[in-house]
């Protein structure tokens, strides 16, 4: 019986108006990450909080709002099982939103590589990066069932896009298209509640 409500209580909340959990940050401590497991992470962080800090403010200033913890340094393994480290910018945009009965995953995701992806990187700059080796770049939607409800409720998707420094240089200069810088970086997904996992996009 337990089971029995809870998943109930579930079901309420992706296809209601229930609020659901908070993943957006609302002020600027909740949206930098403090807490590191390594020594070397905390180090990074504070070699480049004021980039960290005036990234936030650029953000904020556009109305694009932080998911909470998502903005700091991203230690990421490379195909050596070297530690690299990336800046992190997480955001949950508030015109990204889809309908759960007129999309499906895939073509959500579409959407988001092809319509909102280039325009919300736009918003960072080269000096961004100059001293780390490159960018995670993650974009949060929510998916609700809008003949419920339009503005809370559903469930939250997520792509993070794991971009090299020099790939992104040769986005933001123009000399690659977002295609082809995707190629070669490594792209993270969770969608439709499933646990993360790598994917490759085809163009």
């Amino acid at each position: 019986m337990k089971n029995i409500s809870f998943l109930f209580v579930l079901i309420l909340l992706v296809y209601s108006c229930a609020s659901g959990p908070v993943y957006m940050a609302t002020v600027e401590s909740e949206a930098i990450k403090t807490q590191y497991a390594s020594r070397e992470a905390v180090h990074i962080h504070i070699s480049n909080e004021k980039v960290i800090k005036e990234i936030y403010s650029r953000f904020s200033q556009l109305g694009i709002n932080f998911v909470k913890d998502g903005l700091g340094i991203m230690p990421i393994k490379d195909e050596h099982d070297k530690t690299l480290y990336y800046l992190m910018v997480f955001i949950r945009p508030k015109e990204i939103r889809f309908d759960v009965n007129t999309t499906d995953p895939e073509k959500r995701l579409s959407e988001i590589v092809y319509i909102h992806l280039r325009k919300y990187l736009s918003h960072i700059k080269r000096s961004d990066v100059k001293d780390l080796d490159g960018l995670s770049f993650g974009l949060y939607w929510p998916v609700r069932d809008f003949s419920q409800c339009k503005e809370y409720g559903g469930f939250i998707e997520y792509a993070h896009f794991n971009i090299p420094k020099d790939e992104l240089y040769s986005l933001l200069d123009g000399k690659k298209e977002t295609r082809e810088v995707l190629k070669v970086s490594e792209i993270i997904v969770s969608l439709n509640l499933e646990p993360p996992k790598s994917v490759r996009i085809e163009f």
